[in-house]
């Protein structure tokens, strides 16, 4: 059985390996939304950056592999990290004042008297 943390690690090796030899904008891509979706998987940011030193490790034992230019993946995966994190952020922002004005809505067209006090 595969983990996730394995599955990523070769995926995130074939990404890496492509990339190297191409330098392609495509591979760039596939980097960014990968990113977005670990977001949506909820790993950590720390998990991410381990996930990208793991695959590092495996590929640098293998002849005449050169691991160099692949932090600019990492960075592309970052980047799509934090304005998928920043995304989720407003989106559950403007949720929490959709609900207050819901709310507020509510109490000022409440038919009851509402009493407050203070002990």
């Amino acid at each position: 059985m595969v983990t996730v943390g394995e599955g990523l690690v070769k995926t995130l090796g074939e990404l890496f390996k492509v990339y190297v030899t191409s330098r392609s904008e495509e591979t760039r891509y596939k980097a960014f939304e990968s990113g977005k979706k670990l977001f949506k998987e909820r790993m950590p940011p720390d998990r991410v950056v381990g996930l990208y030193i793991e695959t590092i490790k495996s590929l640098e034992g293998r002849k005449g592999f050169k691991t160099s230019g692949c932090e600019d993946l990492l960075l592309k995966m970052m980047m799509a990290y934090s304005s998928s994190f920043l995304e989720d952020i407003e989106l559950k922002e403007r949720l929490l004042k959709a609900s207050e004005s819901r709310f507020k809505k509510l109490f000022d067209n409440v038919g009851d008297g509402v009493f407050q006090i203070d002990l």
